[in-house]
Order: structure tokens, then C-alpha cells, then sequence
């Protein structure tokens, strides 16, 4: 078997379009872990490599029990690795196509509660993730969540240049618009849509048009009403989702703690 270090890899857990991600085992505890790989034909684009190490840097700072764990990072010739603790269970996404379908709202909110105590956690450690949807939060077999990939994060308060970054569907408006300043408030859209789609088991907008098409529909036209897909959802719930995402940053909720509130309102 290749190694890296004290890191046996086994089998490809998947792949993206900057990483794959391996499962391992730590030979000096015993344990699996799940190794992130920059691609190597990647590894010459310093952008790329960089954001790697500040993905690396981030999961430093970010220690709660409902992130993902780094456990280390190797620099080996022309490869980075990044070592997390490996995670037994299911995606929210999959856990939604695979297993529940729709997820009643008392179910839903206490795992969106989990989500927004690690995410607020990121907010307060000056990180903002840029990337949350189901496919990146896990839920475990022993029912415990878990937010992935902090791979496209930034520092709060920090512009973002070069090329627009994220899973269209999930984006605010703000963050499809290249150069245009994202914060805290840009994953609080992130994480509405996120409810809507464990509330409905579908996706708010079509998924059969362009990427400008679909980025004009964000700018412009709200989420499809939950009612659409799930008759017995809530108008508070609705309520909620379309504070959370709202067109205007400054109509959002102000941090994953005001959100909180009025979700716990459903229980």
C-alpha cells in the first residue's frame, strides 16, 4: 500500500475538481482518516495552492464539535495532503434522496441548529465557508452533524478576486457577481436555501438552465414556495427561509444566532 508519512492510503472516498479524497489509516493510532489530495497538475497554479494552505490554516482555528477535525497537514515534493478525521455516515443530501425524502420541520431544525453552531463558530473565528449546501454537512451513525469542506472559505472582510467559486444553486446574489464582497451574510443565504431543501427534498430553482440563467434567477426571483413541493410545511418556516434569503444582505438575518432564534420558534 502507497504511503505518505505515518498515513497508509486505501481507497478513493471521491473526487472534485481540485482534490480527491482518500481513506486512509494513521499507523501511529490505528484510526482511518480521510486524506484530501490537491490534484497534481493543479499544483503549479499558486492561487489554487494557496488556497489549499488556507483551507489547512482555517480548520487550525476552527475546533467544535460539529466541524470536521483536521488532523494534519503534509507537504510531500509536488503534493499537498490534507488529514481529517474520517467521518462514518451519510450526507444530508443523500440522507434526503436515499432515506427520508422530505425531513418533517422537527427533525429539520435540530440539524440545522447543529449547522448553525459550527457555522456561527466559523463567523466568530473571522471564517466565512462559501460553500454550504447538503452534499458538505454529514450525518454520522451515531446521529451526530457534521460540517465538510471548508475548501472555497475566506477570512471575513476579505474581497474576493478572480473567478466566481461555489455550487451555483447555493449561492446569494452577491457571491455570483465576480468582485463583489461576500461576508457572514453570504452563508446565511446559503444555509436558507439549505433549509428548503431539507424541508422540500428539492432544489428551489430549475435545474434544467444555464449557469447565467440560473445566476440572473437568484439576482432576481425568490426561492419556489416550500408549499409547492411539501403541502403541510409551515408559513413560519416559509417566513424564515425568505428572511434568510433575502435579495439585500442587510435584509437577512444578521448572524447564525438571529436565525436560531426564530427556527427554535418552530419547535
Amino acid at each position: 500500500m502507497p504511503r505518505i508519512d505515518h498515513i497508509e492510503l486505501l481507497d478513493e472516498l471521491g473526487a472534485g475538481g481540485t482534490a480527491s479524497v482518500k481513506l486512509g489509516i494513521d499507523l501511529n493510532s490505528g484510526f482511518q482518516v480521510a486524506i484530501k489530495v490537491l490534484h497534481k497538475s493543479l499544483f503549479k497554479n499558486e492561487s489554487i495552492r494557496q488556497k489549499f494552505i488556507s483551507e489547512a490554516n482555517h480548520y487550525v482555528y476552527l475546533k467544535h464539535k460539529n466541524i470536521v477535525k483536521l488532523k494534519d497537514f503534509i507537504i510531500k515534493d509536488d503534493a499537498y495532503y490534507l488529514v481529517m478525521e474520517y467521518i462514518e455516515g451519510d450526507t444530508i443530501e443523500n440522507y434526503i434522496n436515499k432515506i427520508s425524502g422530505p425531513i418533517p420541520e422537527e427533525v429539520a431544525v435540530p440539524i440545522l441548529n447543529e449547522v448553525l453552531n459550527a457555522i456561527g463558530h466559523a463567523h466568530k473565528n473571522k471564517v466565512v465557508h462559501l460553500d454550504i449546501k447538503p452534499a458538505n454537512i454529514m450525518i454520522t451513525k451515531d446521529n451526530e452533524i457534521k460540517v465538510l469542506d471548508f475548501g472555497i472559505s475566506s477570512d471575513l472582510g476579505k474581497d474576493i478576486k478572480g473567478a466566481i467559486m461555489g455550487s451555483p444553486m447555493y449561492m446569494a446574489p452577491e457571491q455570483t457577481v465576480k468582485g463583489k464582497k461576500v461576508d457572514s451574510r453570504t452563508d446565511i443565504y446559503a444555509l436558507g436555501v439549505t433549509f428548503h431543501q431539507m424541508l422540500t427534498a428539492n432544489l428551489p430553482y430549475s435545474t434544467s438552465i444555464s449557469r447565467e440563467e440560473l445566476f440572473e434567477t437568484i439576482k432576481t426571483k425568490p426561492l419556489r414556495r416550500v408549499k409547492e413541493f411539501v403541502p403541510w410545511v409551515s408559513e413560519a418556516a416559509q417566513n424564515i427561509i425568505d428572511r434568510a434569503t433575502a435579495k439585500k444582505p442587510e435584509s437577512r438575518y444578521s448572524s447564525c444566532s438571529e436565525f436560531m432564534e426564530d427556527l427554535n420558534q418552530l419547535l
